[in-house]
């Protein structure tokens, strides 16, 4: 027979695993798109040549988003899960990973079919990244948000 004291373990341990899925993602989340931001790309538009860079970021792209993905599938089933245990508490962390994630998948989608009709040189391109960069930057402000509500919940 299962005590107080049992189900209070169970349901504190499922906590806890649920608050570190949703730190885990999004921490990850959003340090990948700050390395990206920040260091791979002012790299790659420094020391790669505008024929090349296209064929490159064709390449990483699709690994971007895709590690974007996990991540944030991780934090989005943490919130989920955190938000189930605590009706109300976590929806502001809900609600920043979810905007988030639409605007990863929309981005990813524009982008790996509209960049790639665009020699990088061009105005086509140069618009389709101002683009990126506007939505990267939200996309990263919402889950930092996720990250700091995800804080104040203990």
């Amino acid at each position: 027979m299962a005590t107080r004291s049992d189900a209070h373990s169970d349901k504190s341990l499922a906590r806890r695993w649920a608050r570190f899925l949703l730190r885990l993602g999004a921490g990850g989340w959003v340090g990948m798109m700050i390395w990206f931001s920040f260091a791979v790309a002012p790299t790659l538009f420094a020391t790669v040549s505008a024929d090349q860079l296209g064929s490159v970021l064709a390449r990483l792209f699709p690994q971007y988003y895709g590690y974007g993905a996990l991540f944030g599938a991780a934090a989005w089933i943490g919130a989920l899960w955190r938000y189930g245990q605590e009706r109300g508490r976590a929806r502001g962390a809900v609600l920043a990973l979810l905007t988030a994630a639409l605007l990863a998948l929309a981005q990813a989608y524009r982008l790996l079919r509209a960049m790639s009709h665009f020699a990088p040189a061009s105005a086509g391109f140069s618009a389709m990244h101002r683009q990126s960069l506007g939505l990267n930057a939200i996309e990263m402000l919402a889950v930092f948000i996720a990250l700091v509500l995800e804080a104040g919940l203990d």
